[in-house]
């Protein structure tokens, strides 16, 4: 899997062992304006709750699945 930055030229964050960051426990989340995902089966996309203006799908991924920001947000929410 840690090929794929490389076959994509990505600059990813590294820990402390030089290794990418990858998250992998329950409840972690990605968010980006453009995600490439690598998946073995995708469920039936549907709409979910959003802006009359946004038509807002969702679609669950399942095997191993890998997802890399393509396109980081415009903007960040400060905590």
């Amino acid at each position: 899997m840690i090929h794929a930055f490389k076959f994509l030229n990505l600059d990813v964050p590294t820990n402390s062992y030089g290794e990418p960051n990858i998250y992998h426990d329950h409840g972690d989340a990605i968010r980006g304006e453009r995600v490439t995902a690598q998946y073995r089966k995708i469920s039936k996309a549907r709409l979910v709750h959003g802006t009359s203006s946004d038509q807002i799908r969702q679609a669950k991924l399942e095997g191993t699945v890998f997802c890399i920001i393509d396109k980081p947000l415009r903007y960040r929410v400060q905590k």
